[in-house]
């Protein structure tokens, strides 16, 4: 399909969604009208009512450039659209919101808010659904598609090529492969040679050429760059690198020179630092003041009848960049003992670990041993959700053994994380679990959100209400 038409299908999708829009406006305030008695007149939208509606579509045209609602669809799934809809949708009703309160009308209230917001919310991702299965419906009959060339028939290309039919609802259909290479994978059919490639553009209506070569340096790689310049197609190219890319990376000018962020990470913004440290406060000074002023002097107690020793523990981790930090716990396990074992490797706690006292299963159990650590949050060396930190010596035995290990460490540690809350705390014996542990962190540093700390809070409460396996 033309890059014209694709630009049409954008804007009929805009269209389509700014009519359902003003639908669901104008049924909320025919409904808005019967709910206090008055008799509907629909379309008659005049007003304030016209201003608030002149609102609604600006801000939707405005926040689905920034949600990317209208991206080709092409090139992502679903959900990612869905997302995109609901924050767009959010902000419709901060709009909502912020209009009421400005504007007192009996027809404009939150019964009115309330009945727009859902309504448009399930119109709209009904429409989504609907207009994708027509595309999907359209695909199957062969129209639809963008015809694509893949140039490079390596390990590269044949991956992108398995991606591309596999899902074949995307829309994509692979005209052929461009590769000057004496031995090509046989499954890489039809295959041409770089000299026949302006004969295959000139004679044929192609939307894309990717270059997945795994050498840019390469002078072919140059000589298909150069000549597809010539014709009007999408060019792209697939880095020879791009197994190091994260789930999301961003690519931005420094200068004359394109720079490749290998992964994006939300709190490198320093506001989101702000606003994640403001919280941190908070919340830390309320539990102290209500909480932590009564709980901790029994914890205290407890501690001392259950054994001889201190009543905190500290011990060295390592929190942002690697920097050592000095890590407090409500001390659970027998005073003296200790960390190495007679081989000089870590010993993490085990399952019925005769080290840990018997208050000390108790406050393992139910985390409450690492409440403490709000002190280190109170400090600025960790967070109250993160990365979880770990010892020196286990940093030490992780570095070589899992990949990407020390990349949690781009953010303050926390008392609780991602990984925390999906099972994968406690012992790490097996390579495989710390390799977990470290994709949940990367995950989380890679996609933080306030949402999501709040949900990682609740999952945290929720774990110590009902009980951990994995804490002993």
């Amino acid at each position: 399909m033309p890059h014209s038409s694709h630009k049409a299908y954008n804007l009929l999708r805009l269209t389509t969604d700014l009519f359902l829009l003003a639908i669901c406006f104008a049924f909320s305030i025919f409904l808005a009208e019967r709910h206090i008695g008055m008799i509907p007149r629909f379309l008659d939208i005049s007003g304030n009512k016209l201003i608030f509606l002149f609102l609604q579509i600006t801000s939707w045209i405005l926040v689905s450039g920034i949600t990317r609602l209208y991206e080709e669809l092409y090139f992502r799934a679903f959900q990612y659209e869905l997302l995109a809809l609901l924050k767009t949708t959010l902000a419709q009703a901060l709009v909502a919101v912020l209009f009421l309160f400005m504007v007192k009308e009996q027809v404009l209230s939150r019964y009115f808010a309330g009945a727009y917001i859902l309504l448009l919310l399930g119109l709209m991702i009904v429409g989504k659904i609907v207009f994708r299965g027509y595309l999907t419906l359209l695909r199957k009959k062969g129209r639809n598609l963008r015809s694509v060339i893949i140039a490079g028939a390596g390990d590269t290309g044949k991956h992108l090529a398995q991606f591309i039919r596999a899902l074949h609802h995307l829309g994509y259909r692979i005209v052929g492969f461009v590769d000057d290479a004496d031995q090509v994978d046989p499954d890489l059919q039809p295959r041409f040679r770089i000299g026949e490639m302006e004969k295959i553009l000139t004679e044929n209506p192609i939307d894309m050429v990717v270059v997945a070569a795994a050498d840019l340096d390469d002078p072919d790689v140059f000589r298909v760059l150069t000549l597809c310049e010539r014709f009007p197609v999408d060019l792209r190219m697939i880095p020879n690198f791009y197994h190091f890319l994260g789930t999301r990376y961003e690519i931005f000018n420094f200068g004359p020179f394109p720079f490749i962020s290998l992964r994006s990470i939300p709190l490198d913004q320093w506001f989101w630092r702000f606003y994640k440290r403001g919280f941190d406060l908070l919340l830390s000074l309320f539990l102290f003041v209500l909480v932590f002023s009564w709980l901790w002097p029994v914890m205290a107690v407890l501690i001392k009848l259950s054994s001889a020793g201190p009543v905190f523990f500290k011990q060295e981790r390592w929190g942002a960049k690697n920097r050592r930090i000095h890590c407090y716990k409500f001390r659970s396990m027998h005073h003296g003992t200790g960390d190495i074992d007679r081989n000089g490797d870590y010993q993490q706690a085990t399952r019925n670990d005769p080290r840990v006292t018997r208050i000390g299963r108790f406050l393992r159990r139910t985390n409450l041993d690492e409440l403490p650590q709000f002190i280190n949050v109170i400090r600025g060396d960790m967070s109250v959700v993160g990365p979880r930190p770990h010892p020196t010596p286990l940093n030490l035995e992780s570095i070589d053994q899992v990949q990407n290990y020390l990349f949690r460490h781009m953010i303050k540690p926390g008392i609780t994380g991602w990984a925390q809350v999906n099972g994968f705390r406690g012992e790490t014996r097996e390579p495989g679990l710390m390799k977990k542990r470290v994709e949940h962190d990367i995950w989380y540093i890679e996609n933080w959100s306030f949402l999501l700390d709040m949900k990682i809070l609740w999952l945290t409460v929720k774990n110590m209400i009902q009980g951990d396996e994995q804490a002993y």
